[in-house]
């Protein structure tokens, strides 16, 4: 008998016959089973365009930023949950949007009026493989200025580093890898209640919780002004309760009814990923939406937008 899931072809030394091996099959389960559909429950669109090789090829850009460290912290963040992005680039910003294969959704947009040097012909698309490029920018010094450069005639695109205090450049050239350009397009967000945490009392609130190792974290915001965040173990013999009342670390920005949310704990985590943005993270909440927004500022250059579904 062949061997299990083996790929190679047996036949019977007698008859002659094909002799298929025994393949086991795992049925997994959808991880994301008992959660709100996002694309759904923001009537997103998805459009697939073909990637117009030809006005790329035309086209020209130079785009630089001083604030290179908050880029380096983003695209290395990003890196951990998406595998690529295609940066939408225009006369008024740089955005993408992009759902991952764990049904959360990233929407990232700077303005271009935020950085030191916007030059553009006309809007293009720049794919970036976030795997690869995590290696390039974590070589990128704060001190260094960030470029982003096409010349016309050209496929060819690059990235800078420029430090002029040392008289040193790095340059790394890219193709651009795109045959399809797919773009979500989604409803403006509607959320009614707006919450403002320091990202140090986020950080102090999950470590609490980490030793329960618990699958799913409740949201619960009262007529008080106070957010809870529970939690408990997976055999639910131990619960861990965080409160938060309104002082320089939490602030209810804006305030319509009480509701508790339940997310996966670990989706929720994902904001400590990014804590080096900016020292707040702000909460978006409405009662009958199974979605919440977690909202970090660029620094100065623009916003990162993380949607997470409700456990429904």
């Amino acid at each position: 008998m062949p061997p299990r899931d083996s790929k190679k072809i047996f036949t019977c030394p007698q008859c002659k016959n094909e002799i298929k091996p025994i393949t086991h099959y795992i049925k997994k389960d959808d991880p994301n089973k008992n959660e709100e559909n996002l694309l759904t429950s923001l009537q997103c669109e998805t459009i697939t365009e073909d990637f117009l090789k030809n006005e790329f090829y035309l086209s020209y850009f130079k785009i630089c930023t001083v604030q290179s460290g908050a880029l380096k912290v983003l695209f290395k963040s990003l890196s951990k949950y998406l595998n690529e992005i295609t940066l939408k680039i225009t006369k008024n910003s740089i955005s993408f949007i992009k759902r991952s294969y764990d049904n959360i959704i990233f929407h990232v947009r700077m303005g271009s009026e935020q950085f030191d040097l916007f030059e553009l012909s006309n809007d293009v698309s720049l794919n970036i493989n976030l795997i690869q490029f995590r290696d390039i920018i974590k070589n990128l010094q704060n001190d260094d200025i960030l470029s982003f450069i096409k010349d016309k005639d050209s496929y060819l695109w690059k990235v800078c580093f420029n430090n002029y205090e040392k008289n040193t450049k790095s340059i790394y050239t890219f193709e651009n890898n795109i045959n399809k350009i797919e773009t979500i397009k989604c409803y403006p967000l509607e959320y009614y209640s707006e919450l403002r945490m320091g990202n140090q009392i986020i950080d102090e609130s999950l470590k609490k919780m980490d030793p329960l190792s618990p699958e799913t974290l409740n949201l619960i915001l009262n007529t008080n002004h106070e957010l809870k965040l529970s939690c408990q173990n997976k055999e639910k013999s131990i619960t861990c309760e965080n409160t938060f009342c309104e002082n320089d670390y939490f602030a209810v920005e804006t305030f319509t009814d009480n509701f508790k949310k339940k997310i996966n704990y670990e989706k929720f985590s994902i904001v400590t990923a990014f804590r080096d943005l900016c020292n707040l993270t702000y909460i978006y909440m409405k009662k009958d939406k199974n979605y919440i927004v977690l909202r970090i500022d660029i620094a100065n250059l623009g916003q990162l937008k993380i949607i997470l579904p409700c456990i429904i």
